[in-house]
């Protein structure tokens, strides 16, 4: 006859080694998930998943050596664990905290049509213009600027604000923007070498042409404004066939 003891072992056997699996998954897609939650956000994850990993373990070896001792291990590690995964799902919500919307200009000048473009010599002003009677919401590294303009912005800082997100947060972000977007916004972004900095080249890139492409499905519009010389080249080269020159 089969003993409570033994089915109560094999249970948490299986358990154990189906949240390893559920680990190794989480190991293979890694770069996936750090693309879409940023690094930091994945790494704290993992931490918590190992500590809660230690605990299934301790609590398998708890029914092979009955102590009381490993089932207090089990439990504080357990706790930690959660504790841990709970203050990384707050770290991403904060992403998702911005209190910021796009806004009409109504500064008088020749608008542009929908569409996807660049510039590398054009100033905040000049590009006001240009947006005359449509919305427009800016993705910066420089908020002094396009607050003087009366252009809502978003500050690309690890800066803790209701207008900042911090530079790996690019989910959230293209989450927010394209929860707020119309077809008659324009969204300009100006931090695309600071965005490369913490993400690399082709997360980057990725969220770059994603944005692109879902603005003008909206029929909205995307100004980058870029400095080549703070450029890989292959993302100039990107930039150069993906975008119109203003």
């Amino acid at each position: 006859m089969i003993s409570y003891e033994s089915v109560k072992l094999l249970t948490e056997f299986v358990s154990f080694v189906a949240f390893t699996i559920i680990i190794l998954l989480i190991l293979f897609v890694r770069k996936y998930l750090e693309n879409l939650f940023g690094k930091r956000a994945v790494r704290y994850s993992l931490v918590g998943i190992a500590v809660i990993w230690f605990g299934y373990l301790v609590n398998v070896l708890n029914d092979i050596i009955p102590y009381k001792t490993l089932k207090i291990v089990d439990d504080v590690l357990e706790s930690i664990g959660i504790a841990i995964l709970a203050l990384t799902t707050f770290y991403l919500a904060r992403g998702f905290s911005l209190k910021v919307r796009p806004k009409a200009i109504n500064h008088p000048g020749e608008p542009i049509p929908s569409g996807a473009y660049y510039t590398t010599n054009l100033n905040g002003q000049e590009i006001q213009k240009l947006l005359s009677g449509k919305k427009a919401l800016a993705i910066t590294r420089s908020p002094k600027i396009w607050k003087e303009l009366g252009i809502p912005y978003i500050w690309v800082s690890n800066v803790e604000g209701e207008k900042s997100i911090e530079p790996t947060k690019l989910a959230p972000l293209m989450h927010y923007i394209l929860s707020n977007l119309d077809e008659n916004t324009f969204v300009i972004l100006d931090s695309l070498d600071y965005l490369l900095l913490y993400n690399g080249e082709k997360p980057t890139m990725k969220f770059l042409l994603s944005l692109k492409d879902n603005v003008l499905a909206k029929n909205g519009g995307l100004i980058l404004l870029a400095n080549p010389g703070s450029l890989p080249q292959t993302v100039w080269g990107t930039i150069q066939r993906e975008f119109q020159e203003l």
